[in-house]
């Protein structure tokens, strides 16, 4: 990423996702279980919360992030709706197991400059100290930014997600 501008936009995405985890670590850790994260500018299938169910069920015990929505995955089969995670765009949807892995995202986040979100999980995921599994396909996807407008340009080839029935298309009606 040093050769990438990081705009304002993403600046500030990267310190509401920091800030999720802190309230991770103070509100949940007592439960320690998991908690999903969204960025604001998703939409998901009608039939989403049946489908992460069924997911979920087949997801590796390992697991530290789950990623419900992603683009530009590369990953490795491990289920047939799931994969374990290699390289991806844009975690603006998943799961963080517990207070131990948000602990561990703080610590690997550079907090003296500003940072993409996820782009510092990479180097982590390559190397094994971050386990990440993606539900794929889908069934969260990034709202289109030329339709619904955005703060951060596109910083990579990112194409949009086409769902089957999205739930955008059921409250327009």
């Amino acid at each position: 990423m040093s050769n990438t501008t990081i705009v304002s936009g993403q600046i500030a995405t990267w310190q509401s996702h920091l800030q999720v985890y802190f309230k991770i670590i103070k509100e949940v850790s007592a439960k320690d279980r998991p908690v999903l994260v969204f960025e604001d500018d998703f939409d998901l299938e009608a039939d989403a919360p049946s489908l992460l169910k069924e997911a979920l069920s087949s997801l590796p015990d390992d697991w530290e992030v789950f990623l419900l929505g992603h683009a530009n995955m590369q990953c490795k089969r491990v289920h047939p709706n799931i994969c374990k995670a290699l390289f991806f765009y844009c975690a603006f949807a998943y799961m963080v197991r517990n207070s131990t892995v948000a602990k561990k995202l703080i610590n690997w986040s550079n907090t003296e400059i500003g940072q993409v979100a996820d782009a510092f999980w990479l180097p982590y995921i390559g190397n094994g100290s971050l386990i990440v599994y993606a539900a794929d396909p889908h069934h969260i996807a990034m709202q289109d930014r030329q339709q619904f407008g955005s703060d951060i340009p596109a910083s990579g080839p990112i194409s949009v997600v086409k769902l089957r029935n999205p739930i955008s298309k059921i409250l327009k009606a």
